[in-house]
């Protein structure tokens, strides 16, 4: 038997669903009251806008966060690949026994 959950991967199935869910909802509030299109049209162009200007930033936060971020990993990592010379050398009595 073919279903849904074969033929489309699940993040689809699951944005089809919460749009779903979204449209449901707002069809609802027109129906019951009709009026309310008055104020979800301009806070429609409203959210547009923050979301325009939210993007870009967004995007800029993560990559100065991973500029930042990367001589932390550079030193971890380093290290990390130090710790086998460290071993093989049996420092690290000495190096506990200077803290």
């Amino acid at each position: 038997m073919v279903s849904w959950y074969n033929i489309f991967p699940f993040p689809a199935i699951n944005l089809f669903l919460r749009l779903w869910g979204v449209l449901g909802v707002v069809i609802i509030c027109i129906y019951s009251v009709p009026w309310i299109v008055l104020m979800l049209v301009p806070l429609a162009f409203i959210y547009y806008d923050i979301q325009k200007r939210y993007r870009p930033a967004s995007r800029d936060l993560k990559r100065v966060a991973s500029v930042a971020l990367s001589p932390i990993y550079a030193h971890f990592s380093e290290t990390l690949s130090g710790l086998s010379t460290i071993r093989r050398e049996r420092l690290h009595t000495y190096n506990t026994e200077l803290a």
